[in-house]
């Protein structure tokens, strides 16, 4: 699971999976990559913040937090 900011979705999702230059190392070898869950934030600070508070949670607990979790993180 990768998590990132974006201020393009399809184009960075479109980058990962190898269609357009610019994807990320880690997804080279895990193509096809989809789109899980995505949260649009108010402000890059936002949105960093909320990435490190979903990168510190146990994998299996990620897209919950992400779909479910405190919605005031944006």
């Amino acid at each position: 699971m990768d998590c990132g900011i974006t201020r393009h979705m399809e184009r960075r999702l479109a980058q990962h999976n190898g269609a357009i230059p610019g994807g990320a190392r880690y997804t080279r070898g895990r193509r096809p990559v989809c789109l899980l869950a995505s949260r649009p934030c108010a402000c890059m600070a936002d949105a960093l913040r909320l990435e490190r508070a979903v990168k510190a949670r146990p994998r299996h607990k990620k897209k919950s937090y992400l779909l479910h979790g405190d919605a005031e993180q944006c």
